[in-house]
């Protein structure tokens, strides 16, 4: 991550949770034995602002949402939701409905379910076998997808939970999102035959 022109590295300690480095490997601010990371979250920046200042977002085994202030010494401020989650839920952090406000996203026994604060924005199950979930920022909108290797689809979730018009594709492997010509976003993702699917991918 880049911040007021510093660059830092978020490490995931294995079995605990979030070290923030500088490029020459000094500590910036540690989690370590705060909590624990869950093993299919991730870290995301939200917010700086004159009550909060920098942190990020990030979740543990219980699926509380942790708030990581980097530049408060390490301070931490954690939310619950009355919704339970598995520790192996999926986590990444999106304006689903496109209100210039980060939205908490999770994927948890095949399904779906996007918060902002503690309110429900969505809640589906869209099929069974689902095991990824990604964000990809698309004319300036941001879109979640989630994929199924059981079935070999990718799906984009619209900002009430709904399935995207033209989804799901083909292809649930490792997809990787990059934008071609300045202004054709493609989506590349490998497929259960073996083969590589690319897709421009289109604001809906």
């Amino acid at each position: 991550f880049t911040l007021e022109n510093t660059k830092y590295l978020s490490v995931n300690e294995e079995g605990d949770a979030i070290t923030f480095l500088d490029l020459r490997g000094n500590i910036k601010a540690s989690f370590k034995d705060k909590f624990i990371q869950a093993n299919n979250s991730g870290v995301y920046y939200v917010a700086k602002d004159s009550i909060e200042g920098n942190y990020f977002v990030d979740t543990d085994t219980s699926g509380r949402v942790m708030k990581l202030f980097i530049d408060k010494e390490g301070s931490i401020q954690s939310t619950t939701f009355a919704k339970q989650f598995s520790p192996s839920h999926s986590f990444t952090a999106a304006d689903v409905n496109g209100d210039s406000k980060q939205d908490y996203v999770f994927l948890d026994n095949n399904e779906v379910t996007a918060y902002h604060d503690t309110s429900i924005i969505f809640q589906n199950k869209l099929a069974d076998g689902l095991n990824g979930l990604y964000k990809y920022n698309i004319d300036g909108s941001d879109k979640v997808f989630v994929t199924s290797e059981t079935s070999n689809h990718i799906y984009m979730i619209n900002a009430d939970g709904s399935v995207s018009r033209g989804f799901p594709l083909r292809g649930a492997l490792y997809p990787a999102f990059t934008v071609l010509n300045q202004n054709r976003n493609i989506l590349i993702t490998g497929s259960s035959d073996m083969t590589l699917q690319v897709y421009e991918l289109k604001s809906r």
